[in-house]
């Protein structure tokens, strides 16, 4: 199983924290509240063998740098291009999950 994969990706307006694991179809887990990418590590764990697993610290939270709230779209063109994949909505999540499906349909 490949390793854990973490980085700083540039998107419009901010530059994002973003940890990578797993293997198979690309699962973008999005934390609630005030959570980060380490907020979703127990679940990337029992995840991973069956997913190649996608969590990002928010714009302005932990690792993150922002001045605009359109994350979603900009890290998962970087991270898999035009593949499909799955999706995890959390609380007030719901607005950038669905930037971020109307922008790979179009």
């Amino acid at each position: 199983m490949p390793g854990t994969t973490e980085g700083q990706v540039p998107v419009p307006g901010a530059s994002l924290f973003y940890r990578l694991r797993g293997e198979g179809p690309l699962l973008l887990l999005l934390p609630g509240g005030d959570g980060d990418a380490d907020a979703c590590e127990a679940m990337a764990t029992h995840l991973e063998a069956r997913f190649r697993v996608l969590a990002y610290d928010r714009r302005g939270l932990s690792r993150s740098v922002c001045d605009d709230r359109t994350t979603a779209p900009g890290l998962l063109t970087h991270v898999e291009g035009d593949a499909p994949m799955g999706k995890i909505f959390r609380s007030h999540w719901l607005p950038a999950c669905l930037s971020a499906v109307r922008a790979r349909r179009s």
